[in-house]
């Protein structure tokens, strides 16, 4: 799944290159996204059964990685657009990566049990630590992955 977000970071970047990026935007903007991503990946991984889960991390299935696609697409304003693109393609990767790998964590840990109530965690958590500091934790948490699947 973490290829599949990046994937899809990149896509939601190339999809909305032509929305302004004129406007200062403030962290708050970027955790809304970071709340809405993670809401949307439950309403779509919700109805999906285990072996639709498993293709999807494994990227045995490109049409249900083109429909989360269109879903993370369309979770996003124009407004959340606008900030998206003030991150560069590296932080855009791992803020959708970690907001996806959060959102699936809270849902099967029963901390939050619906995506409205994930969106919001989420976002208050990353107004609470920044999301500076969760991009930071993810890259240190991709680091230490890959330090431990090489030979």
């Amino acid at each position: 799944m973490a290829y599949f977000i990046k994937r899809t970071s990149l896509a939601l970047l190339l999809g909305f290159c032509s929305v302004s990026t004129a406007h200062a935007q403030s962290d708050k903007n970027i955790c809304s996204i970071y709340g809405s991503i993670g809401e949307s990946m439950v309403d779509f991984m919700l109805p999906l059964t285990l072996k639709n889960f498993i293709e999807l991390n494994t990227g045995g299935n490109p049409a249900l990685e083109q429909e989360l696609t269109s879903a993370l697409e369309n979770s996003l304003s124009v407004s959340d657009a606008r900030s998206f693109v003030k991150l560069n393609e590296e932080e855009q990767a791992l803020l959708g990566e970690a907001a996806g790998g959060t959102a699936v964590t809270l849902l099967m840990s029963g901390h939050v049990a619906d995506a409205k109530a994930i969106k919001t965690f989420m976002q208050k958590n990353c107004e609470k630590h920044g999301y500076k500091t969760i991009i930071a934790q993810q890259k240190k948490a991709n680091n230490a992955t890959q330090s431990l699947t090489e030979n």
